[in-house]
């Protein structure tokens, strides 16, 4: 059994916090077809970070800008941000991150991608998820 390494918290996304998550990402999926829908954060977009992602045969899926309602990520945060930070007050930072990562690590992949908004039936990437691992 493979090991889970606990991801790593920093205060800005910065392109070599992203590209060190792509490689610990490929790592824990060896010959695993990989797709991530990202905000255009410049980490995300940076030339590097790109270049990186292809040779690492992780797919990239850029969302348009001003469309929060098509992130995943930002359904999951207000599920988070219920359970894990309102009306909570943590003695430091870290504890309250340690307390946010504990939370998404405890769900399951089901809770998860629910939480996301991923398996609602007008999911906007359904035909894509539905798609991207067959065989061709």
């Amino acid at each position: 059994m493979r090991s889970v390494q606990k991801p790593r918290a920093t205060r800005r996304c910065r392109q070599e916090d992203f590209k060190a998550f792509l490689r610990a990402l490929r790592s824990s999926s060896p010959g695993r077809p990989l797709l991530l829908v990202l905000d255009r954060a410049n980490c995300h977009t940076a030339q590097k970070s790109q270049r990186l992602a292809t040779r690492l045969g992780v797919h990239l899926v850029l969302l348009p800008k001003q469309r929060s309602e098509l992130n995943c990520m930002d359904h999951l945060w207000r599920s988070l941000k219920q359970r894990v930070s309102a009306n909570r007050q943590y003695s430091t930072m870290e504890q309250h991150i340690d307390a946010a990562i504990q939370w998404v690590l405890g769900l399951s992949p089901q809770d998860a991608l629910r939480k996301a908004g991923c398996l609602a039936e007008g999911f906007w990437l359904r035909d894509l998820l539905e798609n991207f691992w067959r065989p061709t």
